[in-house]
């Protein structure tokens, strides 16, 4: 994870990114592209006080919103542009998601029952925590396999490449299936699980799976030293590209009359299997409510979001430049989905 953590401020150094000007710079408003917002049930005059207001927060790099199938709103902050790609960071854990479970439709995988165990025998020894026998990939999805929390992870992890390795052996925190516990590692080893059950790299199964059917793309994804990409983070995409994504879930698993997720397993996902009611998490997606909609959220690091509000037919997208601070962080997540909230569900008027 060392190597990880370097690699990122590597990648912060070099590459072509989003840079924060003294003042937020407005980049472009597009063209409604002939469509008119107020045929799409929004007010304009409260659309475009939402504009104004994400230039006054300073922090963003894109706003979208999608309603019934169509781009209503796209603008651009900070120096940012339609091509440019964000790091979503743990949004990355959303698209795990989805891969799992197309790997279950396709019969690489037969159930989320399946014990991780089963995936990496080399791993298995006498002295191994025999709780480890009963992580299954339900476990995994949700957040409540015991293995450490991210804050806990952090101090567990040595300079030795096989990270896929050390996360298997990192000591549980807690039961398997006891409590919830947000656990990056337990996503990456996702990713190994995915890998050990396709014969292909995440990624590539990402690409002819996912992807090249939804007509997005993903060239970049950060990998850990033995080659497995990383399962809790590490995607760039285009904030189009995350929009799409989105929507795909919104169609049900279909795009273009071509299934790609099984509309069963979206409604698994979105599912409260930890939490009460329509709050908690599902199979890695935030679940929550704003303004008596209930929603759902890939949220990365920073202010990365996809949130979708399946009754209003919406699809929002937002990018930001990631904090400054821990206490900017802190207060980044509310801040962003209060606007949502406060500008863009409460511009809908029909």
């Amino acid at each position: 994870m060392r190597s990880f953590v370097l690699l990122l401020l590597l990648l912060l150094l070099f590459q072509i990114s989003c840079r924060s000007p003294s003042e937020a710079q407005l980049f472009q408003i597009f063209d409604w592209g002939g469509l008119d917002p107020e045929a799409y049930g929004f007010d304009k005059e409260a659309l475009e006080q939402a504009v104004q207001e994400a230039s006054r927060m300073d922090f963003f790099t894109s706003l979208l919103v999608v309603r019934r199938g169509d781009l209503v709103l796209e603008v651009y902050y900070n120096k940012c542009q339609p091509d440019q790609r964000h790091e979503i960071r743990s949004a990355t854990k959303s698209v795990v998601s989805a891969l799992i479970g197309i790997a279950l439709e396709n019969g690489h995988l037969d159930s989320v029952e399946q014990k991780l165990v089963d995936f990496f025998p080399e791993y298995v020894n006498e002295t191994m925590d025999p709780r480890k026998r009963n992580v299954t990939i339900h476990h995994l999805l949700t957040m409540t396999s015991g293995f450490p929390s991210d804050n806990q992870a952090e101090a567990l992890f040595t300079n030795d490449p096989d990270e896929m390795g050390q996360i298997f052996n990192m000591p549980l925190s807690s039961n398997p299936g006891s409590q919830f516990s947000y656990s990056s590692v337990g996503t990456h080893l996702l990713s190994g699980i995915l890998t050990r059950a396709t014969n292909q790299s995440t990624k590539e199964f990402a690409m002819t799976n996912l992807c090249i059917p939804l007509g997005i793309d993903i060239p970049f994804w950060i990998r850990d030293p033995m080659g497995f990409y990383y399962g809790g983070s590490g995607i760039e995409m285009t904030s189009r590209d995350m929009a799409h994504f989105g929507q795909l879930y919104l169609n049900g698993g279909t795009f273009s009359d071509q299934r790609i997720i099984p509309s069963d397993w979206i409604q698994k996902s979105f599912q409260t299997h930890v939490g009460q009611d329509e709050e908690g998490y599902g199979y890695l997606w935030w679940l929550g409510m704003m303004d008596n909609h209930a929603v759902q959220m890939a949220i990365g690091y920073g202010g990365q979001y996809i949130i979708l509000v399946s009754d209003l037919d919406m699809v929002v997208v937002t990018t930001s430049l990631f904090p400054n601070s821990t206490a900017e962080e802190n207060t980044r997540y509310d801040q962003i989905q209060n606007f949502v909230e406060d500008f863009i569900l409460a511009a809908v008027v029909e």
